[in-house]
């Protein structure tokens, strides 16, 4: 399914999160920017997640339709609640395109043959709070609850982080969600990933962690704003549409 993957950058125009309530979470930073852009998922439990998602790959007309920039799946490979466990996302240019192309599709008035691959849990949509490039990999997950009095400084945590790993030679990055709409599942966490091109490469940053690197001290302080942590996953995610 890797074969799937595609690189595709990701909007970096930027404006001022503070201009609104962020998705319910407040900023304290007046000048603190969150990246262009927003992502849609759809949580399902698939029979089959190889022969579902290359169903998926080959209706390139649904994403056309939805007017996604791209879209693509993440498989969870451990820390599943239950089997055959993945979302399929869409990446948008903004809110308003995301919510619109939400507000036309209802997963649950799929064809049959879809509908019999899998059964929805829930959809949710999601605002970058950092800059990143959507270039999907093996990516570990976690559901975070962090104060808003504590956002600010653990965005700028996180970047501080991301900068040390990639340069002690690591391809990474880090990437941190606000979601909306999530119902219970969601409410008042937000998502961090720790992006690697693939299993043996997050393994090798936490290698890297555990033997006593330089950055090893920014991952703490990082974490040392996180309240409690809701859960805590690895997922293999990839691309299978790019707009033409």
């Amino acid at each position: 399914m890797s074969k799937l993957n595609k690189r595709i950058p990701w909007p970096r125009w930027a404006f001022r999160a503070s201009a609104f309530a962020l998705l319910g979470l407040s900023f304290q930073a007046q000048a603190e920017l969150a990246p262009e852009g927003a992502i849609t998922t759809l949580m399902v439990q698939a029979k089959d997640p190889k022969a579902y998602i290359e169903g998926l790959a080959a209706n390139t007309a649904l994403f056309e339709a939805l007017g996604s920039q791209a879209a693509g799946y993440c498989l969870t490979r451990t820390g599943n609640d239950y089997g055959g466990q993945l979302f399929v996302w869409n990446a948008y240019g903004s809110l308003g395109d995301a919510m619109a192309s939400a507000a036309t599709y209802d997963p649950y008035a799929a064809p049959a043959a879809t509908a019999a691959q899998r059964s929805v849990k829930y959809s949710a949509l999601f605002k970058p709070l950092k800059a990143f490039e959507l270039k999907p990999g093996y990516e570990r997950l976690w559901r975070l609850e962090v104060g808003p009095e504590d956002l600010s400084a653990f965005l700028d945590a996180i970047t501080e982080l991301e900068a040390a790993i990639q340069a002690a030679g690591h391809d990474f990055q880090a990437a941190v969600f606000n979601s909306a709409g999530g119902g219970r599942e969601e409410a008042g966490v937000i998502h961090l990933r720790a992006i690697s091109p693939s299993a043996r490469a997050a393994g090798a940053v936490m290698d890297d962690y555990y033997s006593g690197a330089a950055w090893a001290p920014l991952w703490d302080k990082a974490y040392g704003y996180v309240r409690a942590v809701r859960s805590d996953t690895f997922e293999e995610c990839a691309i299978f549409y790019t707009a033409p």
